[in-house]
């Protein structure tokens, strides 16, 4: 990154004294350390879901790394083929396609094809089409490829051609597999893996892609899977229909929910509902892999057109209160990251985009270095004093919500009116007559932004270029699908 993190606490506004990850129960941390600790015989898998943030891997490539340099290397976990589903890829390899493919994320309301571990779906019906992986750093340790696809008479047989190999794979031969994947073995230092489907039966009509996950043949070590999709919410898990089927094989040991930006960006309110979902989700993955551990994040400050979004300490303490209530852990990403107002540091610092939303390469770096070291520090101070009872860090802001809550037994509750301190409202004084001010109103209103579609142009990727979301085109210009067409015109909110 250039330089050290110290040297960028005052650049940044970083806050490292919240730099932990915070727990009410001991015994779930001492759970976490053990594990992470004798992952080098035992192996330790992690689950890491979230949004545009996670999607292209720049922070989680930074905490895989470092996890593995101590803990061993299990593999680099699920992978998609982001060409296919007409989106942005990782950073850590890069993916083409052949022939036409539909697509479905977890964030459309009704989405088309059934939804995985991923997040992602795609699925072709031509008889050559192909998805192709680039791998930028291949492994000598990674030999064992998992591959979730629909396996049913319907589905394509395929060749599997890896660098200068290739394997006919029959998916009839996978039929009585209680597996969701076919497990396959590929030579060591692969850095080319293409799917490309073969018709053998007039039956065989379509080839439906989940994801696959590269790992090592002994599992020792951690392996981490990033499953992120941009533009995606809390909610959007409880889309992903095949999710139920499909985590237990990833034996998660820990699994992390990175969301929340696209919760109250767009309209800067935390809506009454988002706790008792988040708390549904919670229980439906502990339902699906009742043996892992469950951290919840907070998000960084955030600003939406260029105004402030002041309900990021709002979601920040619905999140601290639901992990206390919940068993699970907190990592306070809000506070670490400098709380309200700081995103501009960044930005002007280089570790921001302009959007005052997503971060650089470097800022996402940053982010991936200080929660492995969040890790790190609870592990250290446990292993320094085994009598810890809890690690609760208390975060407030002046004139703010304020955390009143600080031992295991007490619960914020951010919906509650008495221990929720709103700023006060400043009285203004209005020194236009009202017919005058409502001229002035009109001068400045923003004029209508009108978009015609272009080839490759999907909602999402609109939606990300005018700073909106999906559901507000698709409401403006009152859309039925995702589906748009060359030369259409649409309405900009």
């Amino acid at each position: 990154m250039g330089q050290s993190v110290e040297n960028l606490e005052t650049k940044l506004n970083l806050k490292q004294q919240y730099n932990y990850i915070q727990f009410s129960n001991p015994e779930l941390f001492q759970e976490l350390m053990l594990g992470l600790q004798s992952a080098k015989t035992k192996g330790f898998s992690i689950v890491h879901f979230g949004d545009s943030h996670i999607q292209a891997e720049g922070p989680t490539s930074v905490t895989r790394k470092n996890l593995q340099d101590k803990y061993g290397d299990a593999g680099r976990g699920m992978m998609f083929a982001y060409s296919a589903a007409n989106t942005y890829t990782s950073v850590q390899y890069s993916t083409s396609h052949s022939g036409n493919w539909t697509y479905a994320k977890s964030f459309q309301a009704s989405p088309k094809l059934p939804i995985g571990v991923s997040g992602m779906t795609v699925n072709t019906i031509e008889k050559n089409a192909s998805l192709t992986f680039k791998l930028k750093y291949p492994s000598p340790n990674y030999k064992k490829l998992k591959l979730f696809i629909d396996i049913d008479s319907t589905s394509f047989d395929f060749n599997l051609i890896t660098n200068k190999d290739t394997f006919f794979i029959k998916t009839s031969d996978y039929f009585t597999n209680s597996k969701p994947y076919i497990e396959l073995n590929i030579p060591s230092n692969t850095s080319i893996i293409t799917m490309q489907v073969v018709q053998n039966k007039a039956t065989q009509g379509h080839f439906e892609f989940y994801g696959m996950s590269l790992e090592s043949t002994n599992f020792n070590g951690v392996i981490y899977h990033s499953v992120g999709v941009g533009a995606s919410q809390f909610g959007s898990l409880l889309i992903e229909q095949l999710l139920e089927n499909q985590l237990p094989a990833l034996k998660p040991n820990l699994l992390i929910l990175d969301f929340g930006t696209n919760n109250y960006l767009y309209d800067n309110q935390v809506k009454p509902e988002l706790g008792p979902q988040i708390e549904q989700i919670i229980h439906d993955l502990r339902k699906y892999a009742p043996k892992a551990m469950i951290l919840l994040t907070s998000t960084q400050d955030l600003y939406f057109k260029s105004n402030p979004v002041t309900a990021g300490i709002e979601f920040r303490n619905l999140v601290d209160s639901l992990a206390k209530k919940n068993n699970c852990f907190f990592w306070d990403w809000y506070a670490v990251a400098g709380g309200k107002k700081s995103l501009t540091k960044w930005r002007d610092a280089g570790y921001a985009q302009t959007d005052l939303v997503h971060l650089t390469n470097k800022g996402y770096e940053l982010k991936g270095q200080l929660f492995f070291e969040a890790i790190e520090n609870s592990i250290d101070s446990l292993s320094k004093n085994t009598s810890i009872s809890n690690l609760i860090l208390p975060f407030q802001e002046k004139n703010d919500l304020v955390i009143a809550a600080t031992n295991d037994k007490e619960v914020i509750n951010t919906t509650d009116k008495k221990e929720v301190v709103k700023e006060p409202l400043k009285k203004e004084t209005v020194k236009n007559p009202p017919i005058k001010k409502k001229n002035e109103e009109k001068k400045t209103q923003p004029k209508t932004k009108i978009h015609i579609v272009k080839s490759g142009d999907t909602l999402y990727d609109l939606a990300k270029k005018y700073r909106t979301n999906v559901a507000q085109i698709k409401k403006t210009n009152h859309l039925k699908s995702d589906n748009l067409k060359i030369g259409q015109k649409l309405i900009i909110p």
